[in-house]
């Protein structure tokens, strides 16, 4: 076990403290890098001090602390993230086959209307063309409806629930046939999120803006799993013919709707693929920073004419203090946390609410 503390002076002022602890021995028994505990806590300071009056002063506080930002949606989607680097693709087939009936009447109507379309076109028929497939409505030949707002609302719903998820389900069937007819298992596969909170800036102005403060405060949180592989993975499993879980959830009306606020499906497809990490190694990485800066000033009036100052000598100072906390173990994922609501940026996204308009004005037609 090794022990450490380390504090560093520039200048006789404080510039970094640090201590830290963890195992010994940088290689196991059969040559590997070995993954050892290891905590670490550290800050580092910076200190411009100018002249009087700020001279010699603690411009910065020194105990910002570090916080915690990664929630149970975190963590979800980092066991998702692992997941798919295991398998090497994110294709489920079971989902796949159940949603086929749709696929195929999508694919079919489509080719259809471009046949129809086709057809019209080398006939010389412009408005029939465009009749054909579903942007003009009824009408007749000479008096063809015009394009409405309902024709793009459900044209746009038929793209971002058809076929860009059929393109993607076939690219990432390619990826697990390819993923399939590999015979070499990767040693080792890792996935990692990253958290920021939304930076804080005080201002504060005294004396009519002569004199003030500046705070600006910010905080990120990134944690980092590894896994090492010791087996290949059931086929059935890897491309999803074993989740029921994800088959139901994704045939029930309405569903992709509650993953904008809550991620269901993504809970539920992590929690089927949590046995393939039965019995493997993993090593957990977690950082996380805080940086805070300060800057302090005053202005002095070298003389004044007429009630107004005419010129200004400006004394500052600056200081900043990063705190920093990394803790490394070895450590099974565990129970697969229930999932949570969304912040409001993530479920009042441009696409969501692209979508749910869409959506409103097809159900108002009906």
């Amino acid at each position: 076990m090794t022990v450490g503390t380390r504090t560093r002076y520039a200048s006789g002022q404080l510039v970094e403290t640090k201590t830290w602890s963890g195992a010994d021995g940088k290689y196991d028994s059969v040559g590997r890098l070995r993954w050892n505990q290891y905590q670490m806590d550290g800050r580092r300071y910076t200190f411009q001090l100018a002249d009087a009056p700020y001279q010699n002063q603690v411009v910065c506080d020194p105990t910002v602390g570090v916080r915690n930002l990664l929630d149970s949606n975190s963590q979800i989607q980092l066991l998702g993230k692992l997941q798919e680097k295991v398998r090497g693709h994110a294709f489920n087939a079971g989902v796949f086959l159940a949603t086929g009936k749709q696929t195929l009447d999508l694919a079919g109507s489509t080719v259809l209307k471009c046949f129809n379309a086709l057809r019209s076109l080398r006939k010389g028929h412009v408005t029939d063309a465009v009749r054909a497939l579903g942007m003009s409505g009824k009408g007749t030949r000479n008096y063809p409806r015009r394009l409405e707002w309902g024709d793009v609302s459900s044209l746009w719903l038929e793209m971002q629930y058809g076929w860009l998820p059929l393109l993607s389900d076939v690219y990432e069937a390619g990826q697990a046939w390819e993923q399939a007819n590999q015979t070499i298992v990767p040693y080792e596969v890792s996935a990692s999120v990253f958290r920021g909170a939304e930076p804080q800036l005080v201002v504060v102005n005294l004396n009519g803006g002569w004199s003030g403060s500046e705070t600006f405060t910010g905080y990120t949180h990134a944690k980092k799993i590894k896994l090492r592989m010791t087996s290949s993975e059931a086929s059935a499993r890897t491309i999803g013919l074993q989740d029921p879980g994800s088959i139901v959830w994704e045939l029930l009306p309405w569903s992709f709707v509650a993953d904008w606020f809550i991620p269901i499906g993504d809970y539920i497809s992590v929690c089927n693929q949590m046995p393939m990490f039965d019995g493997k190694e993993f090593l957990t990485t977690e950082v996380r920073t805080a940086f805070r800066s300060r800057t302090v000033f005053m202005d002095t009036a070298l003389y004044w004419f007429e009630g107004e100052p005419v010129a200004r000598t400006r004394h500052s100072a600056f200081g900043s203090c990063t705190a920093k906390s990394l803790t490394r173990g070895k450590a099974s994922p565990g129970i697969v946390p229930m999932p949570g609501f969304k912040p409001i940026s993530a479920a009042a996204s441009f696409a969501h609410i692209a979508n749910g308009m869409a959506l409103i004005h097809q159900l108002s037609k009906k």
